[in-house]
């Protein structure tokens, strides 16, 4: 790695504008690509910096888009006596 990559630098602001961690930064930026908000993974990271993008509803929405969806409950019905 070049030591004096602006890449990196780069990077490294947007994690410490964002709070967020690497493997963070990427599974939010690959979302924002995903679902079309931004077209490329660099144009995420450039919104992320800018704060138009709540980390944290990105956050929340990548995790439940992994939960498993609980059937919905019924009512216990009238006994039949």
């Amino acid at each position: 790695m070049i030591s004096n990559s602006k890449a990196s630098v780069f990077l490294e602001q947007t994690l410490n504008i964002t709070g967020l961690q690497r493997p963070e930064l990427v599974a939010i930026a690959a979302h924002l690509v995903k679902t079309r908000q931004a077209k490329t993974a660099g144009e995420a990271i450039k919104m992320l910096d800018s704060g138009t993008i709540d980390v944290e509803e990105i956050r929340n929405l990548i995790i439940e888009s992994y939960q498993k969806q609980k059937p919905k409950e019924e009512e216990h019905p009238a006994e039949i006596e």
